[in-house]
């Protein structure tokens, strides 16, 4: 399965094993980062009150995240139509979720445990959106042979199942 020929008979520079290589391993990122935050997900609500934020404190911080996830489906969409820049982006935003859960073990005021909560659902918004468009990128573009669309749609269904 390596380069195929188009329908003029040219070879069309298309790897058919690399590209599904690649969006596999699109899947798989997107697991282990599905397992990351929805794990920490869980249980924000008693760290931060076991931090000293009270009951409104943990509502809010709740609901900012939640807003700063919806609102940024659109900004981040429109940051990267007008840049270009997927891949950047994807890499910023999965820098910015990893490395806000692993952090947030180490706060030892409430005030920074929410403000990396917030960090980890801005992050996984621009790495979402952005993973979503280089994967069906990668699919569309190698799919005359393969159907890879499917293959990536079962991939992070895999990880969203996780």
């Amino acid at each position: 399965m390596s380069r195929e020929e188009g329908t003029d008979g040219s070879k069309e520079g298309i790897d058919l094993a690399a590209a599904l290589r690649f969006v596999v391993l699109l899947g798989f990122v997107s697991m282990f980062a599905d397992a990351t935050y929805e794990s920490s997900r869980s249980i924000t609500g008693p760290y931060l009150a076991t931090l000293g934020a009270g009951a409104a404190i943990v509502g809010i911080v709740a609901g900012l995240s939640e807003l700063a996830d919806y609102g940024l489906r659109f900004l981040s969409g429109y940051l990267t139509d007008r840049t270009r820049k997927y891949w950047l982006i994807a890499f910023i935003g999965f820098g910015l979720n990893m490395a806000a859960v692993p952090l947030l073990a180490q706060a030892v005021r409430w005030e920074l445990a929410a403000a990396l909560i917030l960090a980890e659902r801005t992050g996984k918004r621009l790495a979402e959106n952005n993973l979503s468009v280089c994967g069906y990128f990668s699919a569309v573009f190698s799919s005359q042979h393969l159907s890879l669309s499917g293959q990536y749609f079962g991939a992070g269904l895999c990880g969203h199942i996780v």
